[in-house]
C-alpha cells in the first residue's frame, strides 16, 4: 500500500510540474501584457516646444500633461499642497490632489472626469483639464505626436461648471449670456458639466441655464452684472437654485396633471418648469407676483387646457405651496389671411381689471389661441407675426368673461389685404437703416395701426387696407421721427415708394 502511494504522489507531482511548465510562460506573458505601456510626446506651448524635463504622456489611450510648465507659461503660481498642488492663475484659485477625482475651484468642490497622477515628483493632469479647469485652448496634434497650447486669445474666456439642485454635475444642456443692454445672447454647450465662452469685452448680466436630456428645465442664475476684458479668464461655477416653491397642479375635478411643463412669468424670467406626478418645483428668487399662463400636457389625449393663475411670491417663505387648477378654454381667438388660417405669432392680452398681470403673450399656432380667462374685462391687443420684418398688426378686441363665459367665445381677426413696401430715404438721400416704421389712419390719432421692423437698405414691407396713413419712423436709439409724407394705398399699391425723413 505505501508503494503505490508514493506513485500516486510522484504521478501527482509530475502531472503538476507538466500544467506549471504549461501555464507559466502564458501567466508571464499576460502579466507583461497588463504593464502600462507610456508613450511620450511633445509639449508645444505657443508655437515652442518645451525643455522642461517633465514631459507630456499618454498611456491607456489618455494623455496626461505636466502642470508644471504649463503653469509657468501662463504666469500662474504654483504651490505644493498635501498629496498635490494649488494653481493660481488671475483670480482662479484650483486645488488638485494625485489619484483624486475631486477638485476645488476658488473653494468650490468640483467633480473631475479623471482624476490627476503622480509622476514621479511632478503631478500631471489630463489633457481635457487644460480647457476645462485653465480656460486654455489646447489640442493633441496627432500626426506630430504633440501636445499644443495656446496661451493669447482676442476676447474674454468665460467658463465653469454647472451642477443640479442636487449638487450633481449637469450632463448636457447649454448655457446663455446675454449682454447688459439686452441686444446680444452667446450661448455655451454643457459637456459633462463644463462650459466655455469666448465673450468681446464689455458688460454682461443675465445668465440662463438649459438643461437637456429627457428631464429638461430652464434656471435663471442670473448674479450681479460682471465687466470683461479681452485677456481675462473668468471661471464661474454655476448651480441650479434650490427650490423653494412647490407648485401643485391639477384638472378641474382635482386630478393631478401627470406630466407637462408650465411657463410661470416673473418680473425679468419666464421659464418653463416640469410638472411630475401633479407637482411643479420653482425658485422664486425675489418677491413678485408671478403669473402663470400656460401650460404643455403630456398626454395627447388630454385635449385643449389652458391656465390663469397669480401668486405673491416671497423668497422669505422657503417651502410655500400654491395649487394651479388647468381649465378647459373659454375663448378662441383666430388670426386669418384672407379666409385661412395665419401659420405662427404670437398675440397680446391685457387684462384691464387686474395690475398684477396687464399685458403678457400667448403663441399662437394654425392661426388660433385657445384660452381659459377667469372672469374679467380683457382687451386682445394685437398680433405679431413671426418673420424677419418683425410686422405687429394692431386688434383691440373687447373680451368679457361672466360666470366662466365669454360674451363672443370666438373672435376673428382678418389681415389687411394687401403687401406694400416702400423705402424710407434720409433728406442726405440715403437709405435708413435699421429702426422700425410705423402708420397710423390719416384723422386718428393713438396707436399705430401696423408696424414693421426696416431692413439694412432701409427697405419695408408689411400689410396695409387702401387708404392714406400719417408715417413715423423709430430709428435703433428709440428716437422717433414723424415723416412729412403721407402714405397712400389704392389697390394695395403704397405712394410714394420712398419716402423722405427729414433728420436735421
Amino acid at each position: 500500500m505505501r508503494k503505490r502511494t508514493n506513485r500516486t504522489a510522484a504521478a501527482l507531482m509530475l502531472i503538476m510540474a507538466l500544467l506549471v511548465s504549461a501555464i507559466g510562460p502564458a501567466s508571464a506573458a499576460e502579466a507583461a501584457s497588463t504593464q502600462t505601456q507610456l508613450t511620450e510626446v511633445k509639449l508645444v506651448i505657443d508655437g515652442i516646444t518645451s525643455t522642461a524635463k517633465e514631459k507630456a504622456y499618454v498611456a491607456d489611450g489618455r494623455t496626461m500633461v505636466p502642470i508644471a510648465p504649463v503653469a509657468k507659461a501662463v504666469g500662474a503660481k504654483l504651490e505644493t499642497v498635501q498629496r498635490g498642488v494649488k494653481v493660481t492663475i488671475g483670480g482662479i484659485v484650483i486645488v488638485l490632489a494625485a489619484g483624486s477625482k475631486q477638485a476645488t475651484v476658488n473653494g468650490q468642490p468640483l467633480l473631475l472626469s479623471a482624476a490627476p497622477l503622480k509622476k514621479g515628483t511632478s503631478l500631471y493632469i489630463p489633457f481635457a483639464l487644460l480647457g476645462n479647469l485653465l480656460g486654455l485652448d489646447a489640442v493633441y496634434n496627432n500626426s506630430k505626436k504633440s501636445v499644443e497650447i495656446k496661451t493669447s486669445h482676442s476676447q474674454a474666456i468665460v467658463y465653469g461648471y454647472v451642477v443640479d439642485k442636487n449638487d450633481q454635475p449637469l450632463k448636457q444642456g447649454t448655457v446663455d449670456v446675454w449682454s447688459n443692454d439686452s441686444t446680444n445672447m452667446y450661448t455655451a454647450s454643457i459637456v459633462n458639466g463644463y462650459y466655455r465662452l469666448n465673450l468681446p469685452e464689455g458688460r454682461y448680466k443675465q445668465i440662463l441655464i438649459h438643461s437637456g436630456g429627457s428631464s429638461s428645465w430652464d434656471e435663471d442664475v442670473s448674479r450681479d452684472s460682471f465687466e470683461v476684458k479681452k485677456e481675462d479668464r473668468l471661471f464661474m461655477r454655476l448651480a441650479q437654485p434650490q427650490p423653494n416653491l412647490t407648485i401643485h397642479v391639477q384638472y378641474e375635478d382635482g386630478t393631478p396633471v401627470k406630466s407637462g411643463k408650465l411657463n410661470v412669468i416673473g418680473k425679468v424670467y419666464a421659464p418653463w418648469v416640469e410638472i411630475v406626478n401633479g407637482t411643479a418645483l420653482y425658485t422664486v428668487k425675489q418677491q413678485e407676483y408671478l403669473f402663470i399662463d400656460q401650460i404643455m400636457i403630456e398626454d395627447a389625449s388630454a385635449g385643449q387646457w389652458d391656465v390663469y393663475e397669480r401668486f405673491n411670491a416671497d423668497p422669505a417663505r422657503t417651502h410655500d405651496t400654491m395649487t394651479v387648477t388647468v381649465h378647459k378654454p373659454n375663448v378662441h381667438l383666430k388670426v386669418q389671411d384672407g379666409g385661412s388660417p395665419v401659420q405662427s405669432g404670437t398675440i397680446t392680452i391685457l387684462d384691464s381689471t387686474n395690475p398684477t398681470v396687464q399685458k403678457y403673450q400667448h403663441w399662437i399656432d394654425n392661426g388660433e389661441d385657445a384660452l381659459y380667462l377667469p372672469d374679467g374685462d380683457y382687451q386682445w391687443i394685437d398680433y405679431s407675426m413671426m418673420n424677419d420684418t418683425g410686422e405687429v398688426y394692431d386688434i383691440h378686441l373687447a373680451i368679457t368673461i361672466r360666470k366662466g363665459t365669454a360674451a363672443n367665445p370666438t373672435l376673428i381677426h382678418q389681415l389687411p389685404l394687401h403687401t406694400v413696401k416702400g423705402n424710407l430715404i434720409a433728406n442726405n438721400g440715403t437709405s435708413l437703416a435699421n429702426g422700425f416704421v410705423s402708420f397710423t389712419p390719416v384723422g386718428t390719432v393713438g396707436v399705430p395701426i401696423a408696424s414693421c421692423r426696416v431692413n439694412a437698405d432701409g427697405q419695408f414691407s408689411l400689410r396695409l387696407g387702401d387708404g392714406a396713413y400719417t408715417v413715423s419712423y423709430t430709428d435703433s436709439t428709440g428716437i422717433e421721427r414723424q415723416l412729412n409724407d403721407i402714405f397712400v394705398v389704392s389697390r394695395g399699391q403704397g405712394k410714394p415708394a420712398g419716402m423722405i425723413v427729414y433728420l436735421s
